[in-house]
């Protein structure tokens, strides 16, 4: 095993991680996994969060806000291989 040292960050959670960092000047942010931005309130609240058309799980959208041409998703992404054919084929859709 590693050093003491060693275990003890490991024993730290992230909100302890930011905490400190934040204490020291550092800049910091969380890294989540998408199932866990999938739920975040203020994401849904400002509107970021789509459903990507995939077994119901949700997408972020860009979080820059315009008039004109406001970013919003306009098809979902293919799935694993669904492509594939069509592009080994030197298809474009």
């Amino acid at each position: 095993m590693g050093s003491t040292k060693h275990r003890v960050a490991l024993l730290k959670g992230s909100g302890q991680w930011v905490d400190i960092a934040v204490k020291l000047g550092i800049p910091n942010s969380v890294v989540r996994n998408l199932a866990e931005v999938g739920q975040d309130e203020h994401l849904a609240a400002r509107g970021l969060l789509y459903d990507s058309g995939i077994d119901g799980v949700k997408t972020v959208g860009t979080p820059f806000k315009m008039s004109l041409t406001p970013g919003t998703p306009r098809k979902r992404a293919p799935g694993l291989d669904e492509d594939r054919d069509r592009i080994l084929r030197g298809e474009r859709k």
